[in-house]
């Protein structure tokens, strides 16, 4: 008897779960569908740009957002072997032996870029070498070796031993080449006097430098549901885990959900707010006295984080224009405003869904009631609706703009090396070929076609014009015939 009522309060619950679910699920339509059908014909031509807009972008940015959630993934089944397997490691950064120099040496730093800890170039017998010591024989050569990973941590890690190394070296000659993000490193140390005045110049190839900009977004509101993209990320690697046992039903659904909005407001709490103070820090510039700056035309590199960051901005654009449709449609002072008219849309087809349900089954009616009360009391909050909501149409329209902008967010944070960006899409972030300030930059043409222009470590031209300007600035240069 017991087990009994058990089971039939259990089936009760399970009912009035589902109940609840389907009913907030059907009046969510009832809104978005009621409010489109106001929209698309009260403003056709609006609404039809819009659409032409959503589909492009949807286009272009679908491989992407397919791209960010798989890497997304990848990552984080790799960090979560790397912490069960020996725990967070770091690699050693290497110094290289800069107090072996006396107080005369001049000393060439050569710092190679992300994901190349073990870079060619940078080594003895490489040509930029061997041409800096052939054009420069009184100078002294030395590598700064970093983890080379593709984080802003790990960029600032390699910035404060490299600080360091320069700091505690008896030479007071200093010259960096430095290639790729080594040039970022470069601008942070660029900040501290104690190690400009030892700088005598650097040479910057290639580098995306990062500019931040805390922005408040026109689009208001509407720029929060990129939640909506963070929700659906962790259904997927949920599914993805649940799945497999057949554990992955709508109890597993709901408490998913209830973690995200949980970590996104907690985690967008404090990871953005260090966002946004770290780009509210930044200056951007390189402050030493000689600064070269070399790039190759069509930077491979530079060029995919721009049109990352070019997307991301898209979807704020369209957002935007959302944002200002609303506006005016609150400005409008009419008897009939839209509101009321979506709502009477709404409270027309809730009763349409009630007679239909009603004329299946009449045991449908427990159905039926709240979607009813529910459709009536919007159509009365709607006649004295005066605070500015967003129109249940807009909404609806904004929420793939949103979940596609979590993406493509997503993989910009992983392009640039800084996670603290998911939680923080208001932070304006691109990369630009120079620092801020008046810098004259040196083009160079790709020297093959098979050559990548982000590498200008081994152009040709490039290494004779770095050799060519140490020589030209080192006052205990000698000439020599080469």
């Amino acid at each position: 008897m017991l087990f009994q009522e058990i089971n039939v309060a259990s089936q009760i619950i399970k009912e009035t779960y589902l109940f609840a679910i389907i009913t907030i699920a059907l009046q969510c339509t009832l809104s978005f569908v009621s409010s489109f059908l106001y929209f698309a014909f009260a403003h056709t031509r609006g609404v039809m740009t819009f659409l032409t807009k959503m589909v492009l972008i949807a286009i272009i940015a679908a491989p992407f957002c397919i791209a960010s959630a798989v890497s997304m993934t990848l990552i984080l089944l790799r960090t979560s072997f790397l912490l069960m397997k020996n725990g967070v490691s770091r690699r050693r950064i290497k110094d290289e032996a800069v107090n072996s120099f006396s107080k005369d040496d001049t000393v060439v730093h050569l710092v190679h870029g992300t994901f190349e800890s073990k870079a060619p170039w940078t080594f003895s017998g490489s040509p930029m070498w061997v041409a800096i010591q052939r054009k420069n024989p009184s100078v002294k050569l030395a590598r700064f070796e970093w983890s080379g990973d593709n984080t802003q941590s790990a960029r600032e890690e390699a910035a404060n031993n490299f600080a360091k190394a320069i700091e505690s070296s008896c030479s007071n000659d200093h010259y960096i080449v430095a290639h790729s993000h080594a040039g970022n490193i470069v601008q942070m140390i660029s900040q501290r006097p104690s190690i400009a005045e030892k700088i005598r110049g650097v040479c910057l190839l290639s580098t995306p430098f990062i500019y931040r900009k805390i922005m408040d977004r026109s689009c208001g509101e509407l720029a929060h549901i990129h939640t909506l993209g963070l929700i659906t990320f962790a259904e997927l690697i949920g599914a993805l885990i649940l799945w497999p046992f057949g554990l992955f039903n709508h109890v597993a659904i709901v408490i998913i959900l209830l973690i995200s909005l949980a970590a996104d407001f907690f985690l967008g709490r404090k990871i953005g707010r260090a966002a946004r103070e770290a780009a509210g820090q930044e200056d951007n510039c390189v402050d030493f006295r000689d600064v070269q700056i070399m790039s190759s035309i069509g930077d491979e590199a530079d060029s995919s984080l721009r049109f990352i960051s070019t997307l991301h901005e898209s979807c704020f654009g369209i957002l935007s224009q959302l944002s200002e449709a609303n506006r005016c449609i609150r400005k409008e002072k009419k008897m009939m405003g839209p509101d009321v008219i979506c709502y009477s849309l709404h409270f027309i087809m809730a009763m349409g869904v009630v007679a239909s349900a009603l004329w299946t089954s009449i045991d449908r009616m427990y159905f039926c009631i709240p979607i009813a009360a529910s459709a009536a009391l919007a159509l009365i909050a709607g006649a004295f609706n005066k605070h500015k909501d967003i129109s249940p149409a807009l909404l609806a329209a904004s929420l793939p703009v949103g979940i596609v902008a979590f993406y493509i967010n997503a993989l910009k944070s992983i392009a640039y090396g800084d996670w603290r960006l998911i939680f923080c899409p208001s932070v304006f972030i691109y990369s630009s070929e120079t620092p801020v300030g008046d810098h004259r930059i040196l083009k160079y043409a790709p020297s093959s076609d098979g050559a990548l222009v982000h590498s200008t470590h081994s152009h040709g031209e490039v290494i004779r014009d770095v050799a060519e300007w140490i020589f030209s600035t080192n006052s205990n240069a000698k000439v020599v015939c080469c």
